[in-house]
């Protein structure tokens, strides 16, 4: 892999994990008080965590798709960066559960006296898992894409989340790209000092050597930083600044939300039969 494809994959995953593109939008979904927004978002996850059947999965879906139609965030956009992370974590710890959970086996393969079985029960769990961690994180994505960095730390914080859980959030996001900006340097720096092809194992070790001097400058710079933060009158304390939110968007959006989720709930519990919906 040489140096243009790595640049290419950090500024894609630095494309990935910022997230205030369209935080500053004016929809009706940006206009609702963070607080609503972080608590409706922590119900959907339980709530998600909780379901027995695979319809009450994709009703959720919709839910949360028409949050972001309402938002006018681009649904490509949205959908991509959800994608990408579950094909990257979920996707990996699900596999193995569609060998290894006994049931009803859907396909079968013999090499050699080793059989390899899929069962159908390991195909829902499988399914199960990879829906959960999808719509939780996409539940999350509603959040951090309509709401400014600032109103969401400002809103944990009078949501008495942990304070020291909220510096390190708050500084690893801020200095993530920081760093990525500084490996990015120091890989066209090794570039610009190559003068002649090198070898897969020659590159392996300069590629190790760059992420040690990365490690060595992300610790002088967190030094420096401090300092900085010391010197501007830092005490430990997380100050924010208060935020505007509508009245009427917050009631209405708390109120359409809560109800959606509440029917999918009851449409897993059965209580509500699904085809009373149809």
């Amino acid at each position: 892999m040489d140096v243009i494809q790595l640049n290419s994959i950090l500024e894609r995953f630095k494309e990935l994990v910022y997230f205030e593109k369209y935080s500053s939008l004016n929809s009706p979904i940006h206009q609702v008080n963070p607080i609503v927004k972080f608590s409706i978002v922590i119900t959907i996850i339980v709530i998600n965590i909780n379901f027995t059947h695979i319809i009450p999965y994709f009703l959720l879906m919709i839910v949360l798709v028409g949050i972001m139609v309402f938002s006018h965030i681009p649904l490509r956009y949205y959908f991509v960066r959800a994608l990408f992370f579950i094909i990257i974590f979920t996707a990996v710890i699900a596999l193995p559960l569609l060998f290894f959970t006994p049931g009803q086996a859907v396909a079968l393969w013999s090499i050699g006296s080793v059989n390899i079985i899929i069962t159908w029960e390991g195909v829902l769990l499988a399914s199960s898992l990879i829906l959960r961690v999808w719509l939780s994180l996409m539940a999350v994505m509603t959040l951090t894409y309509t709401t400014p960095f600032a109103n969401l730390i400002h809103a944990m914080k009078h949501l008495h989340i942990p304070r020291i859980f909220l510096i390190l959030f708050s500084l690893t996001y801020r200095y993530i790209f920081l760093f990525i900006e500084e490996l990015m340097h120091l890989l066209q720096a090794k570039d610009a000092r190559s003068f002649r092809p090198l070898g897969f194992r020659l590159r392996f070790k300069i590629l190790g050597q760059l992420f040690g001097t990365l490690l060595v400058r992300s610790i002088d710079r967190s030094e420096q930083i401090y300092w900085a933060m010391l010197a501007r009158g830092y005490i430990g304390d997380l100050v924010t600044k208060e935020y505007k939110s509508s009245y009427f968007a917050t009631t209405l959006y708390a109120i359409i939300i809560l109800l959606a989720i509440t029917v999918i709930f009851l449409i897993n519990l059965q209580i509500i039969p699904f085809f009373y919906l149809l």
